[in-house]
């Protein structure tokens, strides 16, 4: 067993790139018109990256039985999901919105981990619109941010 598996590679490589944005987020020079600053949540989202990046460096391995199915898989989902993210980029410049086109992008992506069974769709579409209605209300009422 080697000392450094993939999980601690990738691990090493996103705590250095995190540790990186942390390090210009902070050189950045800005005046601060609001409460929290304009430092404040990138400064938060890669502090959450560089403790999600020590948990996965400390995880165990798993071994799976059947490796050529699950790789065969992953490059699958990896690829649409590259496809369903470039299309939900391309649905927030064309004037379709933040609520509606992160709703499908939710709602497509989570029928997808979810292996594409059916039977849970209600849920899915429950979990997809209350979600993104959520961060929407969070975004416009509390922080009074516009979305497009």
């Amino acid at each position: 067993m080697s000392f450094l598996s993939k999980n601690k590679i990738i691990s090493i490589f996103i705590l250095i790139i995190a540790t990186f944005l942390l390090y210009t987020n902070e050189q950045l020079k800005v005046t601060n018109y609001d409460l929290l600053g304009s430092k404040f949540f990138p400064r938060i989202v890669c502090l959450f990256i560089i403790i999600l990046g020590i948990a996965l460096f400390f995880s165990k391995n798993e071994r799976t039985k059947d490796k050529e199915t699950e790789a065969k898989y992953s490059y699958y989902s990896v690829f649409f999901f590259l496809v369903v993210s470039l299309f939900y980029l391309l649905a927030l410049d064309y004037d379709l919105g933040f609520l509606i086109s992160s709703i499908i992008y939710v709602f497509i992506l989570t029928l997808m981990l979810n292996k594409f069974r059916f039977k849970d769709f209600l849920k899915i579409a429950f979990f997809s619109f209350f979600s993104c209605y959520i961060i929407y209300a969070f975004f416009q009422n509390i922080l009074k941010l516009m979305l497009p």
